[in-house]
């Protein structure tokens, strides 16, 4: 099970409105989506299954007052 945490706040107004679409891939397929959405700032938690050994990416797509953001990712592999 790999766990999933985000933090997005401080650099943005306390009454902006903040959405993300967080996802992870394995190579071109999905292993998980979710949503979530805040004013002013973002906390996010979650988890999946994955396997030993494989490669996975994590994308978050933010929009900041209904205006997208540059897509950030990370990479890892399961140990």
């Amino acid at each position: 099970e790999m766990s999933a945490s985000l933090g997005a706040g401080d650099v943005y107004k306390r009454q902006d409105q903040i959405s993300a679409v967080i996802q992870l891939w394995n190579g071109s397929t999905r292993i998980a989506r979710w949503t979530d959405s805040g004013t002013g700032y973002l906390l996010f938690s979650n988890s999946a299954t994955v396997s030993k050994g494989k490669t996975y990416e994590l994308t978050v797509d933010v929009k900041i007052n209904g205006v997208s953001k540059p897509q950030v990712s990370i990479e890892g592999t399961c140990k």
